[in-house]
């Protein structure tokens, strides 16, 4: 994987995508688009008047959110949400398992609102793990110890053989993706090259640059936009996480 310049990479499999954090207003909105559209498109979600989906987690200081760009244009994105007050997305449905693990000391964050524009994982996974490199240096970088996603369970193998991610927990109904089932997996981030070694060089063997890893400040004009439209969220969350208030 090449440098493409200070603050992007390219994908090894074509010079023309470049992965990196989310800096512009273009590019949150790409993030946030793709994301609604993909989920409407698999049912995990109802359209919204505005074309995007964006959780409240994603706007918070301790977050990021990642694109891949086809000519500037998002066409993959995942965010990582370190652990704060807010807590994470996931203890909508898992608050015994997160609970329990954040009490142990360690820092966790989550990953999630992946979308891609192909609907494989299959096909879409190589830049997924190319862009999930880039995520897991910075979320290390930033002190995180555990990555955590909640996965649709016919996909948890393959998170599981490909990047080192634990089953954590029980199959449970996810109500913000329409009630569909899913799984915890956990990838311990400190002792992944003992217990994966295979996965930690093709995610760590390769320091990335700090400046790829250095996030940008928030677009403040745009991002008043994008909070009153996460706040429709709130509700939905309040419902079923004790970290969010309505």
């Amino acid at each position: 994987m090449n440098t493409v310049d200070a603050e992007s990479l390219t994908f090894s499999k074509c010079d023309n995508i470049s992965l990196q954090l989310a800096r512009t207003t273009d590019d949150y909105l790409g993030a946030f688009t793709l994301v609604h559209d993909s989920y409407v498109r698999a049912d995990l979600s109802d359209p919204h008047p505005m074309g995007l989906r964006i959780m409240p987690h994603q706007l918070l200081d301790t977050s990021q959110v990642f694109v891949a760009k086809y000519d500037e244009r998002v066409i993959s994105t995942q965010t990582v949400v370190v652990d704060s007050p807010l807590g994470l997305p996931m203890e909508s449905i898992y608050p015994d398992v997160i609970g329990r693990h954040r009490a142990s000391g360690r820092r966790l964050a989550e990953v999630c609102c992946l979308a891609d524009r192909r609907l494989s994982p299959k096909r879409f996974f190589d830049l997924f793990s190319e862009l999930s490199r880039l995520m897991a240096q910075f979320a290390l970088r930033h002190g995180v110890d555990d990555l955590w996603i909640a996965c649709h369970p016919r996909h948890a193998k393959l998170y599981e053989r490909r990047m080192g991610f634990q089953l954590m927990g029980d199959e449970r109904d996810h109500p913000l993706v329409k009630g569909n089932p899913a799984v915890p997996l956990r990838v311990d981030l400190i002792n992944l090259r003992e217990e994966y070694p295979k996965v930690w060089t093709q995610f760590f063997s390769e320091p990335i640059s700090e400046p790829a890893l250095a996030p940008t400040p928030h677009p403040e004009a745009d991002w008043e936009y994008f909070q009153r439209i996460a706040e429709g969220c709130v509700g939905e969350f309040a419902e079923s996480s004790p970290h969010v208030a309505a």
